[in-house]
This record gives C-alpha cells, structure tokens and sequence, in this order.
C-alpha cells in the first residue's frame, strides 16, 4: 500500500545513514598498515589472519557461494611490506578473480563482478535552499553524473528525496 511505502521511504535515510557511520569504521580499518606478509598459507586462513589483526568481521559473500564454489584453500605468498589493509585485499585477491566489499560491520569477499555490481546506500541532508526543489535536484545529478549508469526505475544507481533527505 502506499502508506506502507510512505513509512518505508522515511524510514531510509535514517537506516542508510546509521549504515554509512558503521560502515565508515570498516573503511577507516582497509586504511590500516596490515601484516608484513604471508607465507604459503590457504586464502581462508589469511581471511582470519586480517580478521584477527584488525578486529574486523570478514566474511565470504553467502550469495556468491550459492551461485559459485571459489577455492579459498588456494595458497597464498606475498610480501605486503607498508601496504593497508584495503591495498593488501587489492593486490592477493584479484590474480584469484576476487575482491572485497564492505557491508554493515562486515569485509565480504566476493567474486569481481559481484563487488562491481555491489550498490551502496548513502542519506545525505540536503541544504534548505533546496527544499521543494528536490525533484530538479535529482533530475540535474541523474543527467550530469555519470548519465549512461543512472536508471529510471533504480537500476545501477537510483536516487531519491524526501524531507530534505537525498538518498
């Protein structure tokens, strides 16, 4: 029903803006120095390693593991020397065709295409000289950012507002 969706979509900024404070903890941790290096260990074992390391939950995607069975036991040298966290998942994850997102409070693994097609939920307020002009607002950054991505019925990026909340 409509009054179901109104008390959703008000509902949004709020939730992706608690999203945002939480997740931005887990991107302050991929700015980290990491370990120096990894010798000869299975994938998963390095998972928990940086897991342990920086107190961060890192998990393998559930929903790429329904559709694919990645090989995490596939062993893994390098020297990470200065690298960050977020650098040192770069540079051992992609030879393997995989990658990293960051979800709530969690580092999930996951397959190349899946992080590419990953699609982060961001509230941002809106300043009041725009009020009542949220619809202009949005149609200027759906058609001068990035156009050919933006999608009218919210297909690779989708934006909305509402009570001076862009979303």
């Amino acid at each position: 029903s409509s009054a179901v969706e109104a008390a959703l979509h008000k509902y949004r900024p709020v939730r992706a803006t608690r999203r945002a404070q939480v997740e931005e903890r887990v991107h302050q941790l991929l700015q980290q120095p990491t370990l120096k290096s990894i010798n000869k260990l299975p994938l998963v074992d390095v998972i928990k390693q940086f897991a342990d390391h920086h107190e961060v939950k890192i998990i393998v995607d559930p929903l790429w593991l329904e559709d694919e069975t990645p090989d995490l036991n596939q062993p893994v040298t390098a020297d990470l020397g200065d690298l960050t966290l977020g650098a040192a998942f770069d540079f051992m994850l992609n030879p393997f065709g995989m990658s990293y997102i960051v979800r709530d409070e969690e580092i999930r693994i996951t397959s190349l295409q899946r992080a590419a097609r990953y699609q982060y939920e961001r509230a941002y307020a809106l300043p009041p000289l725009l009020k009542g002009e949220e619809q202009k607002f949005i149609d200027a950054l759906t058609t001068k950012i990035t156009p050919d991505k933006w999608w009218l019925s919210g297909g690779e990026y989708a934006a909305s507002a509402n009570e001076g909340w862009l979303t």
